[in-house]
């Protein structure tokens, strides 16, 4: 069995002596190689740490030598020719990106549930149903509102009453008598008083003023002035606050025509002042309502 140690060398010796690398590339000092090699065999899988043959447990880490064994047992790599071959470090070849799952588009994925390893459509990429232009219905609502702001401008416009003109009041030049002018009628002033006519002439008002010489009373002056024209005696009335007489009828004129012809006589400070309006007969209602009786009553002694 040759020289040297006792068979019975302690496994303390014997571990330091197989952990250590320089006995075991000094095989000239190794005594026992072959226990070297079987020790070196006999390894716990988990800690490194040499066991006993048919040890069943590992006491230094405490695994179980039974379970290590069989199952866990490292997987030789295959031999071949590049078996051998590893990765230069230093290569400068970029590291190849691991492959990516497949995208499934929205056309791929309609009709179909998408499997594993699909992703779902963007929303972006998902078909619509093209959306209809709403300037039709918009220009449409303009042209409604616009006829119905047209209508209402029309119907205010037909409707509404006449516009109030802006009252003028006339003064004669000697300070005698004073009134408001009707609308689109003209005043042409005279030495003894002032004529009145609208656009047409057809209607007239007449104001005469002049010194009370004989002293008659306003009767005997509308008496005599109503002979002249056969008007009828008619209901004194109240003019800028004294007793006027009053004569109408119709008359006709030398042209024809039918006019209704009222008479206002009255007496004042020494004056004698006669009113005298003629109209048509077809218009002499309405003009003695809208522009007669209105003058009538803003007349005034100055």
């Amino acid at each position: 069995m040759g020289s040297g140690r006792p068979f019975g060398e302690s496994w303390r010796q014997l571990r330091q002596r197989t952990e250590n690398p320089q006995a075991l590339g000094a095989t000239a000092e190794c005594h026992y190689p072959w226990e070297v090699v079987r020790m070196a065999e006999r390894q716990c899988l988990r800690c490194g740490a040499p066991y006993d043959e048919g040890a069943t447990v590992c006491f230094t880490c405490g695994a179980s030598i039974g379970e290590l064994e069989t199952p866990t047992q490292p997987v030789r790599a295959p031999k071949g020719p590049f078996a051998n071959a590893t990765p230069s470090a230093t290569s400068d070849a970029p590291p190849e990106a691991p492959p990516q799952a497949p995208v499934a588009t929205a056309t791929q994925s309609q009709g179909r549930p998408l499997t594993v390893g699909s992703h779902y459509p963007s929303p972006a990429l998902a078909t619509h149903p093209p959306r209809r232009s709403r300037w039709p219905l918009v220009v449409g609502l303009l042209v409604v509102v616009a006829l119905i702001a047209g209508g209402a401008f029309v119907a205010r416009a037909l409707l509404a009453p006449p516009p109030v003109p802006r009252t003028i009041t006339y003064h004669d030049q000697q300070q005698r008598f004073s009134f408001a002018e009707p609308a689109l009628w003209t005043v042409t002033p005279r030495s003894d008083g002032a004529l009145l006519a609208d656009s047409s002439g057809a209607n007239t008002l007449t104001i005469t003023v002049a010194p009370d010489s004989t002293g008659q009373t306003a009767d005997a002056v509308a008496n005599a002035l109503a002979t002249q024209q056969s008007l009828q005696s008619a209901r004194a009335i109240a003019i800028a606050g004294d007793q006027w007489e009053r004569r109408t009828g119709a008359v006709t004129g030398a042209d024809g025509a039918t006019r209704v012809v009222t008479l206002y006589v009255d007496v004042h400070a020494g004056f004698l002042y006669t009113i005298q309006t003629s109209s048509p007969t077809s218009v002499a209602t309405s003009i003695n309502t809208l522009v007669y009786q209105p003058l009538l009553a803003s007349f005034t002694f100055s």
